[in-house]
């Protein structure tokens, strides 16, 4: 877990340092699947060729619903391809979970029992003027439920 949030800061670092170059773009995305959660998403684009991008980013989740109060943060790596507007993104994120009401505190000492690697597969839309729709399901082999679907909607700057 260490290796994989060392490997996200230094991707970080090197999409600041080559932020010069255009084409290169920030989003901020909205989703739920109106019953679980509520996620907000920050991504980096990191182009590496002309219709394939890397998307290194990270979700704040609000668990909403059934999901009961809790939060959790989720680093992710996505792989973002075709375009230049319809775009699928194939990704990795690990899940923890920050803080749950069962504990009435801050559960960073039981980051395993609610933690879990995750892969994302989704339709994402980004239109000229920046506004992006993104339709994704989700798949947490250690979280119940095990497949995720959410919508939402976003601004690529």
């Amino acid at each position: 877990m260490k290796t994989f949030i060392k490997t996200l800061v230094l991707l970080f670092v090197f999409s600041s340092i080559f932020s010069q170059k255009e084409g290169t773009k920030n989003t901020v995305i909205v989703e739920s699947n109106f019953i679980l959660s509520l996620s907000f998403s920050y991504d980096r684009e990191i182009p590496i060729k002309e219709k394939m991008a890397l998307m290194v980013g990270a979700d704040y989740v609000m668990g909403v619903g059934f999901g009961y109060g809790s939060h959790f943060v989720a680093p992710e790596v996505n792989l973002l391809l075709l375009g230049p507007r319809h775009h699928m993104e194939i990704g990795a994120l690990y899940i923890l979970n920050i803080f749950s009401p069962e504990d009435g505190n801050d559960s960073s000492s039981d980051y395993d029992e609610d933690s879990s690697p995750g892969a994302r597969i989704a339709y994402r839309f980004q239109s000229r003027n920046g506004i992006c729709f993104r339709l994704n399901i989700g798949v947490f082999p250690n979280i119940d439920p095990l497949i995720f679907p959410a919508i939402g909607v976003g601004y690529a700057f």
